[in-house]
């Protein structure tokens, strides 16, 4: 009896060991209220996972080589490894609007089908199974946050704004909806009576109106002061060139 609990206790801890030491591919997916979407992908590999023969495998290349986002492998993920507790822990993260969802190489390399849509202020994520990534890790978790208002959604579970999916089988599917925010935009009724019926002190206009007489005047004073000034000149000028003549005239009779 005793023999038999052992091994019932030596299979569990086997069993629970190995789960922990599995490799894991944890999908994140963060919707903004622009709808942008930041994509972050941590891969957890046991070294003694990867693949040495030569053959292409799919979690020894994500250790080894770069990622592609996209399926024409014309835009890279920016990439992070690291290593701890004898395992690769690679991040991959990448940003990209609505128009480049369907060209999202893990999403649809993963899924049998992939739809998505954002019409009629909403948007909708449809993936179906069969799952073909479950024999890339023996653990797979898809979380997707956002503050938009969700709609309806048949995740696993439900933290605040973040729902997640826990990838136990090839018949996997996932279902995302959400309400797009309403651009906020100020009314045309009171942009026009604005513009129409502008408000103005009225002390604010009387006092700016004698402020600028007051100048004006001085500016007037000015010009005639400067006027008088020219003509007093002019008149003494011509009366010096006068007694200049008389002078030369009176001189010319002496003669």
């Amino acid at each position: 009896m005793k023999l038999r609990y052992y091994i019932l206790i030596l299979t569990l801890l086997l069993f629970g060991i190995s789960n922990v030491n599995a490799s894991s591919i944890n999908y994140n997916l963060t919707i903004d209220k622009n709808i942008y979407f930041h994509e972050t992908i941590v891969y957890k590999v046991k070294k003694s996972e990867l693949d040495t023969s030569g053959n292409y495998d799919f979690l020894t290349s994500v250790v080894n080589g770069p990622i592609y986002f996209d399926n024409n492998d014309s835009v890279k993920y920016t990439k992070t490894k690291r290593i701890a507790n004898d395992e690769y822990i690679i991040t991959l993260k990448n940003d990209f609007s609505s128009i480049f969802v369907t060209s999202e190489r893990i999403i649809n390399e993963c899924f049998n089908t992939f739809d998505f849509s954002n019409n009629d202020g909403e948007i909708s994520i449809e993936l179906s199974s069969p799952f073909f990534c479950l024999k890339r890790a023996d653990n797979i978790m898809v979380n997707i946050t956002t503050d938009l208002n969700v709609l309806d959604s048949n995740a696993d579970s439900i933290n605040g704004n973040k729902y997640t999916w826990n990838v136990d089988s090839k018949d996997f599917n996932l279902s995302f909806s959400a309400k797009i925010p309403e651009l906020e935009t100020e009314p045309m009724d009171e942009i026009d009576e604005e513009i129409n019926d502008p408000q103005i002190d009225e002390d604010e206009t009387n006092i700016n109106d004698t402020e600028n007489n007051k100048e004006q005047k001085e500016k007037n004073n000015s010009v005639l002061t400067i006027g008088l000034t020219v003509v007093g000149i002019i008149a003494i000028a011509g009366v010096i060139f006068v007694i200049i003549l008389k002078i030369k005239k009176n001189k010319l009779n002496e003669i």
